[in-house]
C-alpha cells in the first residue's frame, strides 16, 4: 500500500480513552472548608464495615489517578471526586461522619474486585445504618444522604474557587489607580487618578476640584488633586466608586470596604496657611493611627484634625 503497510499488518492499538474530570483543577482546601458546615461529628472507623471501608479508600485513593486513563485501578469516573473526597479525611485522620461513613460503604461495594467483598454489618453498623435515617435518605432522594450533600459542596467550592480567582484577577487590574507625583515638593505633590466615568460622580469632581484645584488631564485622562484634597478624594471615591477595585501607595483595596460612603458636600475643608507648617507625628490629642482601617477612617472623617490626616497619610504611603 502507498502508506508502507499491507493487507497482513496489523492496526494500530487505539488509544486508551482519557477521561475528564468534572471538577479537575478544584482546590479540595475549598471542598474542605464549605463541607465543614454539614458535617455532622466525625469518628474514625468503630465497626467492621467501617474498618473495611477506611482500608478500602486508602487502597484506591492511592491507586487513583483521577481516571483520567481508563486502566481499572482506583475509582471510576463517575466516583471520583466521592473517593476524592472522602480519602481526604480518612488520610487526614479518618474521621468521617455518620452519612460519610454509609456513604463510604455504599460506594465502595462495586469494587470488590479491588478491594474484597465487604464483611457483614455487626450491630454498630446496623445503629449507623438507623442514624442515617429514613426522613434524611428520603429528603435526599434516591441518590442517598451523602452524595445530595457532596453536589452541593463540590458546587459550592467550585463558586467560591471561582469568586476567589476573579478576586485575585480584579487586584491586579484594578478600576482606579492613585499615584502620588511630586512628594519631594513643598505642596506635597499631587494625586494622580485614573477612574472609570461615572456620571453620578460629574458634579462632585468639579466640587472638589473648585475646592482644593488641579482637574482633569485631557492628554493623559487622569483626575489631578493636590496633595491636601487626600481626604476629600477619598470621600468622593468612597461615595461613588464603592465596590470598585483600586490600587493606591499601599497596594490593591476594594473601594469603601473599611468605612461608609461619605459625600464630599459633607467634607469640612482643609484650612488655609500662609506657609507650610511642620506637623508634629503625633499630636498630644491625636487618635492613634497604627493600621490602614484606621488611616481610612480618618481621612473620612470631617472632624480629623491636620495632625490626625498627616499621621494617616504618613502611614498610607
Amino acid at each position: 500500500m502507498a502508506d508502507g503497510t499491507n493487507e497482513t499488518t496489523p492496526a494500530a492499538a487505539a488509544p486508551a480513552p482519557v477521561r475528564r474530570d468534572a471538577f479537575a483543577g478544584l482546590d479540595y482546601g475549598e471542598v474542605v472548608g464549605v463541607a465543614a458546615a454539614m458535617r455532622g461529628a466525625a469518628r474514625v472507623a468503630s465497626s467492621t464495615q467501617e474498618r473495611w471501608a477506611a482500608r478500602a479508600l486508602a487502597s484506591l485513593t492511592a491507586d487513583c489517578d483521577g481516571a483520567v486513563t481508563d486502566d481499572g485501578a482506583g475509582f471510576n469516573k463517575s466516583d471520583t471526586n466521592a473517593g476524592r473526597y472522602l480519602g481526604h479525611y480518612t488520610a487526614a485522620g479518618g474521621m468521617l461522619d455518620d452519612v460519610e461513613w454509609q456513604g463510604a460503604i455504599d460506594l465502595l461495594q462495586k469494587y470488590h474486585g479491588q478491594i474484597g467483598r465487604m464483611p457483614r454489618p455487626d450491630e454498630q453498623d446496623e445503629a449507623r445504618f438507623a442514624r442515617v435515617d429514613a426522613s434524611e435518605r428520603a429528603a435526599a432522594g434516591e441518590e442517598g444522604a451523602f452524595k445530595a450533600r457532596l453536589g452541593v459542596v463540590l458546587r459550592e467550592a467550585k463558586r467560591v474557587q471561582k469568586a476567589r480567582a476573579e478576586h485575585q484577577h480584579r487586584l491586579a487590574n484594578p478600576d482606579v489607580e492613585i499615584v502620588r507625583e511630586g512628594a519631594e515638593r513643598e505642596d506635597g505633590g499631587v494625586w494622580v487618578v485614573t477612574a472609570p466615568y461615572c456620571e453620578a460622580a460629574v458634579q462632585a469632581w468639579r466640587n472638589l476640584h473648585r475646592e482644593f484645584g488641579g482637574g482633569w488631564s485631557k492628554s493623559r485622562s487622569v483626575r489631578i488633586v493636590p496633595y491636601r484634597g487626600a481626604r476629600a478624594l477619598h470621600a468622593l471615591l468612597t461615595a461613588h466608586h464603592a465596590g470598585q477595585y483600586a490600587r493606591g501607595l499601599k497596594g490593591s483595596y476594594v473601594i469603601g470596604s473599611t468605612v461608609p460612603p461619605v459625600r464630599v458636600e459633607d467634607v469640612a475643608p482643609v484650612a488655609e496657611v500662609a506657609a507650610p507648617v511642620a506637623v508634629p507625628a503625633v499630636a498630644v490629642a491625636a487618635r492613634a493611627v497604627t493600621t490602614v482601617s484606621e488611616a481610612l477612617e480618618v481621612l473620612a472623617d470631617p472632624t480629623a484634625t491636620e495632625a490626625e490626616i498627616e499621621a494617616a497619610l504618613a502611614l498610607l504611603r
